[in-house]
């Protein structure tokens, strides 16, 4: 499909600056334009009255502004436009956050129709950061909402895609016939173009079913054929694991090990014990207990004679381990070494040298563990922390410094079981469902601009009188003109200024160097600084039992698993602890997401959750740059339509259509063969 490659340029319309602007949305050729899909759509013409829209109920408006736009702010970075607007019978005011160039847009005396949640608990109905169209005189039925920028309104978008699709029409079909016609699959043509300008519902729903169908089915295959050469490569060796060592093990460990725990460290063994490599996943919650049954494993190996090695994301956390294998491993007779990249050169070549010379039976470190010059006298455990940190060639070249070694995955980002056991595939997963007695879980709530600065007085209280400690997050290092939100930099000062001046406080963020982060985490977990203001740095790797406050500064920025991951870091000393999230956003989407948060801390029930409400692109890092457009997998939330995908791929193995195979195979290959390395599990 040769249109494919053209360039966005070549439309009427589209010249330099526009170009650009579509650039910022990933579209910069006529297949980019006609695969970026709407993300909901509007009926514009079932407009009803403004009174009938109960409280958070969504619904379509057509609405006149009686008046000027006033702009408030309700703290810095945050701005409240309110307009006040009639449908004819009853006034209400339309409320945008961090919008204040609509002033210029939304004129008194216009129309427009309006489409959003509304909340009624007030004296007025309040339209709470709708959507809006210029109304004309016939409105059209479903029309598609996209993703915009600056420079690209919705209107100037469609009319793009409506250009791309009647200059690409006929679309040469991509699925071969047999395939579609077993399972019920619209043409390409039909599924484009209600897609993007559906004639009703149904065909809708039948263009995102085609598309999510072709998507996913490519997606799988592409898996599994990974996962085919990869089995075909080796044989491995098996470990001993006898039941003295792991008693002698079980022995050791400060406490007594959950009966998830039992269940999923026997999983292990059995597969260590095995002639065939171990690849397994081992998901667990935040505090679950994984990484005890990492160092479990590569006790197993080093009792074998072998060498394990632990890669972890960050210094900080490499160092953390490193800390636990000797406290643990040390005194059952386990040499460890710790290899990251800010070591001494001398440093560095004393461990170079027990590693290469079997005087380290355990190592950890960060991806300095696969640089070259690495060489292991005979690796034979893989253990990788937080999978979804590292792409299938880190991954991949670890395990290439030995022969055949097991390899064993740890992640803390939740997946639905159904989901894991199709998307990865390729490994045995297991999964620690089962958390330590005692942790008490942490009370989650959402504060709207008008209740942040009683929060923070509240957050003061808590450490004044009881000692606690706080982390405080930000999505960015710096104040951005592009974006409204709060830097970890700029709130910084405003907190020592204003609600925590006088308290010891920090900052930590990507930019310094990792002794400086260490230097200041190190400072916060001897309880010396009360509250450290952070990026996600500490999202993983911190362990500070005092510290019992999170406060995340707009989490609308924040994916589920990101949430879920920063608020494990506090509550681990068995006291009460608080999460508090932040966003000027009030969207039913982000407020039925925030509100998964309150109800549960539970990972594994997040993230079905967050599966029910967006589909998987979100927590498994898919957006629309991603591996997989979550616009396209939208039905992916459906478990039936995922295990349809999953038997029609199994169909192709069993069934002779080696020529359907062989072509899909290639599409697959072209699709998705440079963008594996993020999710992958190889």
């Amino acid at each position: 499909m040769a249109w494919a490659q053209q360039s966005i340029t070549t439309l009427k319309g589209v010249g330099e600056v526009r170009a650009k602007a579509l650039a910022r949305l990933g579209i910069e050729t006529l297949g980019d334009a006609a695969l970026f899909l709407p993300r909901t759509y509007h009926d514009l013409s079932a407009c009803v009255p403004l009174a009938s829209i109960p409280h958070e109920g969504e619904g379509v408006v057509l609405a006149t502004v009686t008046g000027e736009g006033q702009v408030s702010y309700a703290r810095r970075n945050m701005s409240v436009m309110r307009v006040p607007i009639t449908d004819g019978q009853t006034a209400g005011t339309a409320i945008w956050y961090n919008q204040p160039f609509l002033t210029r847009v939304l004129r008194p005396d216009t129309q427009w129709v309006l489409y959003g949640r509304v909340e009624g608990r007030f004296a007025e109905k309040r339209l709470v950061n709708p959507g809006y169209e210029p109304y004309e005189v016939e409105l059209p039925g479903l029309v598609p909402v996209y993703p915009i920028t600056q420079g690209v309104s919705q209107k100037v978008l469609r009319g793009i895609i409506a250009q791309v699709l009647a200059h690409i029409s006929p679309v040469e079909e991509t699925l071969p016939e047999g395939f579609r016609l077993r399972n019920s699959l619209c043409e390409l043509n039909y599924a484009l173009q209600n897609i993007h300008f559906p004639i009703d519902g149904e065909a809708c729903e039948q263009a995102r079913r085609r598309l999510a169908f072709e998507e996913m089915t490519l997606f799988l295959l592409m898996l599994r054929n990974t996962a085919e050469a990869r089995r075909g490569q080796g044989h491995g060796r098996a470990f001993a694991c006898a039941r003295e060592t792991q008693k002698r093990f079980a022995d050791a460990l400060p406490f007594s090990m959950t009966g998830a725990q039992k269940r999923v460290l026997g999983e292990i063994v059995k597969d260590m014990r095995a002639m065939t490599s171990m690849n397994r996943l081992v998901q667990g919650d935040v505090g679950c207990g994984k990484t005890a049954l990492a160092l479990g494993a590569l006790y197993f190996c080093a009792a074998q004679g072998r060498q394990g090695a632990l890669m972890a994301p960050t210094e900080i956390l490499a160092q953390q381990h490193y800390e636990e294998a000797k406290r643990l491993l040390e005194p059952l007779g386990v040499r460890i070494a710790l290899l990251k990249g800010g070591q001494r050169a001398a440093e560095r070549r004393e461990v170079l040298r027990k590693i290469k010379e079997r005087e380290a039976d355990v190592v950890v470190g960060t991806h300095a563990l696969i640089q070259k010059g690495v060489e292991y006298a005979d690796l034979g455990l893989v253990v990788t922390d937080e999978q979804h940190r590292f792409g299938v060639r880190q991954r991949s070249d670890l395990a290439q410094k030995g022969t055949d070694p097991d390899m064993l995955v740890m992640s803390a980002t939740p997946v639905p079981r159904t989901l894991a056991l199709i998307l990865y595939g390729d490994l045995d997963v297991s999964v620690v469902d089962e958390l330590p007695p005692g942790r008490k879980p942490v009370r989650t709530r959402v504060v709207p601009p008008e209740k942040q600065r009683d929060m923070y007085r509240f957050v003061r209280g808590l450490v004044e009188k009881d000692g606690q400690q706080v982390y405080v997050v930000c999505p960015l290092i710096e104040d951005s003109d592009k974006l409204e939100v709060n830097s970890a930099q700029g709130l910084y000062e405003e907190l020592k200024k204003g609600p925590f001046a006088g308290l010891s406080m920090a900052l930590v963020h990507g930019r310094l160097s990792a002794q400086e982060k260490e230097a200041q985490l190190e400072a916060f977990r001897r309880g010396e600084t009360q509250v450290i203001v952070s990026t996600t740095v500490i999202e993983v790797g911190v362990n500070v039992p005092n510290a019992s406050v999170m406060v995340i500064e707009n989490a609308d920025r924040f994916g589920l698993a990101q949430l879920h991951q920063l608020r494990g870091r506090v509550g681990r000393g068995g006291q009460e602890a608080w999460c508090f999230l932040l966003t000027g956003g009030t969207s039913q989407e982000l407020g039925q997401r925030l509100r998964i948060m309150c109800q549960t801390n539970d990972g594994f029930r997040i993230a079905q959750a967050d599966l029910e409400v967006r589909g998987p692109g979100e927590f498994l890092g898919t957006r629309q740059s991603g591996i997989m457009d979550i616009h396209v997998l939208r039905l992916m939330k459906d478990m039936r339509f995922v295990s349809q995908v999953d038997e029609a791929v199994r169909q192709l193995d069993e069934l002779p259509y080696t020529q359907e195979k062989e072509l899909l195979l290639q599409k697959a290959q072209a699709r998705f063969a440079s963008r594996l390395e993020g999710i992958i599990l190889n």
